[in-house]
């Protein structure tokens, strides 16, 4: 199978391993640094090159990185869909309308609308209040006919095993943020694949069984909400861009480095190949 059939037309591009949060779940890459805009540009085009035509930015935290925007900018210069993943804590009243601007869909990383549990689980115990704070700013500059809002759940711990953080999450998404025109929202299972992630398996990890009854339960499409459940395959199923420039894929708990996309020059089909 040729490079460019295992890989697709859209990556998910860790752009930097840093991030203001201390999610106890998280699967960052610790072990490899942002790299600079140069760099990144000619990663940039090296992924235009081999037929990407969706771009999602992760991390880390991505607007972390300094010149996030400049990606953004050319990614849109390129005729690519840019969408990102974020923490939501940089983005303010006064700066959505820029951060924003060559976004098509931006999803946000939220696990529970209770204080106490998001301090627990790492993510900030404000993390939901200021997701729900600035949204209704967003929605000043950017209907959801030009930008779409997705919020992203991790089934998190749950010491007695019923998984009822989930029933907070929906009733406060219906309950508060839904009149901003949420777009889906997407609960995903745990997945210890590196880094953190990988520590805390045994404290995360989400039984087959309990796993089977939540997509169950809350897997929906309604013209009101879409929810979406995702197990390990759908995560497989990303091709991830590492903050170094490495194309990998995961199969199995395991990650694959497909195609190394340094140096910033135009690639032939295999060039760069990781061996």
């Amino acid at each position: 199978m040729s490079t460019n059939n295992m890989i697709g037309n859209a990556v998910c591009w860790n752009i930097t391993n840093i991030c203001n949060r201390n999610c106890q779940y998280c699967f960052r890459e610790l072990n490899e640094n942002a790299q600079s805009l140069e760099t990144n540009l000619g990663i940039l085009n090296n992924l235009k090159e081999i037929g990407i035509k969706k771009i999602t930015f992760s991390g880390g935290e991505p607007f972390i990185y300094p010149y996030i925007i400049n990606l953004m900018a050319k990614a849109k210069e390129y005729g690519m869909t840019v969408n990102v993943v974020t923490n939501g804590s940089l983005l303010k009243e006064d700066n959505v309308e820029y951060y924003l601007q060559y976004v098509d869909k931006v999803s946000f990383s939220c696990d529970s609308p209770r204080r106490y549990i998001n301090d627990q689980i790492g993510r900030g115990e404000d993390s939901y209040d200021h997701i729900k704070e600035i949204i209704p700013h967003i929605r000043k500059y950017y209907d959801k006919d030009r930008l779409l809002i997705d919020i992203n759940t991790v089934v998190t711990y749950d010491p007695d095993g019923l998984y009822r953080e989930l029933d907070y999450m929906i009733d406060a998404i219906r309950n508060e943020l839904l009149n901003n025109s949420i777009n889906k929202w997407k609960i995903i299972r745990f997945y210890p694949l590196r880094g953190k992630a990988k520590d805390n398996k045994n404290k995360f990890y989400v039984p087959d069984e309990k796993f089977i009854e939540i997509k169950k339960e809350y897997e929906t499409d309604s013209e009101y909400l879409k929810i979406d459940v995702r197990n390990f395959d759908s995560l497989d199923n990303n091709v991830i861009v590492s903050p170094c420039g490495i194309i990998k894929v995961s199969r199995d708990g395991e990650e694959i480095p497909i195609l190394d996309l340094k140096p910033a020059k135009r690639m032939e089909e295999g060039a760069n190949r990781v061996q």
